[in-house]
């Protein structure tokens, strides 16, 4: 398959992505730089699955920044003693 061809596919899954993800851009520029994301995203996706998926596509974090992922998900904030404290209630209550 030529590069010409790939490009086109990967555009394709750009889009049924989006639309499975409600997503829309601004303008083209955010579009061409979500664009990019997407496929460094994909090629991570498709290297950890080595084929094993037939056409994997990835979650909502699909177009987004590591330093997005990590605002969202509060990967860059430590956890208070109150939230540990609580983690630690609710699971001995299931003992």
């Amino acid at each position: 398959m030529g590069k010409h061809q790939m490009d086109v596919d990967m555009e394709a899954k750009f889009h049924k992505w989006m639309e499975r993800m409600g997503r829309e851009y601004p303008n083209q520029e955010e579009k061409a730089c979500r664009f990019e994301l997407f496929k460094e995203r994909m090629k991570q996706i498709e290297t950890f699955t080595e084929g094993r998926v037939k056409s994997p596509l990835p979650n909502g974090f699909g177009d987004m920044t590591d330093d997005e992922i990590r605002a969202i998900t509060n990967c860059h904030k430590p956890r208070s003693k109150e939230y540990e404290a609580s983690l630690m209630q609710e699971c001995t209550a299931y003992r």
